[in-house]
């Protein structure tokens, strides 16, 4: 048996060859209706397998025209297509004069059995010679179908054409939202080659997108990672999983930045990985955010034990003062007043008046000198200056006792004879000036301090400079400088703030600058403390304590 099938698609071609040669089938091949018509006037067949949507000539007419040519009219005619399946398709081939009718695909049994079926049919068809007028009917409804089909064609193509359309203003908002978006995202494929990035990629990285496609995400490489880092994201991405970490990132001019990354693998098909896309966030500003936070909670930790110690430490002053010297001196009272009780119950004695008089003197100086420890030990607590006089007389009473006690030369100059400040204020200001002169004293190696104290608008200002070794910048960040870092607490609680330079050798300037109210004047005059100057009177003069 010999068959000529006919289809516009090589592999439908090759297909129904492979079909029918195994059967032992000879068969032959046209492109389309007019190819076959040539072949048939060639070659003699014993059959026609044909599709019916085709270019130039279709299944159709080719199906028409073999019924009207005499020689090749009674050729057993099998259709065979894909596009052509309704039940009116099927009426309209065998109206043409189909002996047969397969829907693509069918299996190889009902194509061979169809084919069998249409070469029986052939042996018994009665031919007749058609007539104008039903060949006019087959033409016109060949040309119904024909259009119906080209109508209902057209109907698909406008209708993929829109979801077409949409799909092209989804890609768009989608490729748009990606160009758009704050954060870094890169698209790479399974070996990790960079293939596109976002405009928020260059601004964070400083690499266009054509230094970067191409390359690797090892561009980025900063050497904080160590290989089992990178291991462990790619067993997760290639296993299938999404992975989620921190990188630590150099950037095209060397600086270094933390992002936050999302690595999700692409499928093309189930079970197969074609691309990576990840989403990077910069979280350098977090990460330097939360490690202050982590360096400001370990230093109001150690300022909270140094607070403890120090309150401790103050108890123990504080007692064996009262211990060693309020107590020596109250014993020596107890005692000469003993002393006296004795001598006054003696019976028929002479009272020795002399030396009653010279013990009571000594009991009084003894009690002069225990009033006076006792001022001292108050005023060390909470001079009594600060609360009577103000913050002005307070800070340079206290310089000039630390003058007194560590005999290091302290000038003062106040810009402001008097400030208006609540008691939280000049306890702070004070406090801090207090701890400034203490960290001179035993660090500076200093030989003279100057003090000035001036109101700058509505900001006090005050500056303690001292000619010392000065302070090394490690000190200044460190939590173990408990005393300035609370100096910077005081001053913060009052919405200040505490600047400190000094480069070794060259000294160092503490300037505290607290918010303030106004200036005025001093409601008293200042006494003279250590009675051995009178304190300069007017606004912004120098004194040397």
């Amino acid at each position: 048996m010999k068959i000529l099938i006919v289809d516009d698609s090589a592999t439908n071609l090759k297909l129904l060859r492979a079909i029918l040669e195994s059967e032992g089938i000879e068969v032959i091949e046209a492109g389309d209706g007019l190819a076959a018509l040539e072949m048939l006037e060639r070659e003699e067949v014993d059959g026609v397998i044909s599709d019916i949507l085709m270019p130039r000539m279709d299944g159709y007419r080719l199906c028409l025209e073999v019924r009207k040519t005499r020689k090749i009219s009674g050729l057993p005619f099998v259709a065979y297509t894909s596009t052509y399946t309704s039940a009116e398709d099927e009426r309209t081939a065998r109206h043409l004069g189909a002996d047969g009718f397969i829907k693509k695909p069918a299996p190889p049994g009902e194509l061979l059995r169809t084919l069998r079926e249409a070469v029986t049919a052939a042996k018994t068809r009665t031919k007749r010679a058609a007539n104008s007028q039903e060949e006019l009917g087959q033409l016109e409804e060949y040309s119904g179908r024909l259009v119906a089909k080209l109508e209902e064609r057209n109907t698909e193509l406008e209708a993929q054409t829109e979801v077409l359309l949409q799909n092209e203003r989804q890609l768009m908002l989608q490729a748009t939202a990606l160009e758009m978006a704050a954060n870094a995202i890169v698209i790479s494929d399974r070996e990790g080659k960079i293939l596109w990035v976002n405009p928020a990629f260059t601004r964070l990285s400083g690499y266009s997108p054509k230094e970067t496609i191409g390359q690797t995400p090892r561009l980025l490489k900063s050497g904080k990672h160590g290989p089992a880092y990178y291991q462990k994201l790619w067993e997760t991405i290639l296993s299938g999983r999404t992975w989620h970490g921190e990188f630590v990132n150099r950037r095209k001019d060397g600086t270094l930045f933390h992002g936050e990354q999302t690595v999700t693998p692409v499928y093309a098909e189930p079970g197969k990985i074609t691309h990576f896309i990840g989403i990077m966030q910069d979280i350098t500003e977090r990460k330097r955010t939360e490690e202050e936070a982590r360096q400001s909670r370990e230093q109001l930790r150690a300022l909270a034990a140094r607070l403890q110690d120090a309150r401790e430490e103050e108890r123990i002053r504080i007692s064996r003062d009262i211990h060693d010297h309020l107590g020596e001196m109250l014993t020596g009272v107890k005692l000469g007043l003993g002393w006296i009780r004795v001598v006054l119950e003696r019976e028929g004695e002479e009272l020795p008046r002399a030396a009653l008089l010279e013990k009571i003197a000594a009991i009084g100086s003894l009690a002069n000198d225990t009033a006076g420890r006792v001022r001292k030990l108050c005023t060390e607590l909470r001079p009594a200056v600060l609360d009577d006089l103000g913050l002005v007389p307070a800070i340079e009473w206290q310089a000039r006792e630390f003058q007194t006690r560590t005999n290091i030369r302290c000038e003062t100059q106040f810009g402001v004879e008097h400030v208006a400040c609540n008691p939280d204020q000049a306890t702070a200001i004070f406090r801090i000036f207090q701890e400034i002169l203490t960290n001179v004293g035993r660090h500076a190696e200093a030989s003279s301090v100057e003090v000035r104290f001036n109101a700058s608008g509505l900001e006090l200002v005050l500056e303690v400079q001292d000619n010392g070794k000065g302070i090394a910048p490690e000190r200044l960040a460190g939590t173990g400088s408990l005393g300035l870092l609370g100096m910077q607490e005081r001053a913060q609680l009052l919405g200040g703030r505490v600047e400190i330079s000094g480069p070794p050798g060259k000294g160092t300037l503490v300037k505290v600058i607290v918010p303030l109210g106004r200036a005025g004047k001093p409601a008293r005059k200042l006494p003279d403390f250590n009675q051995s100057e009178t304190r300069k009177q007017g606004h912004g003069q120098n004194h040397t304590t």
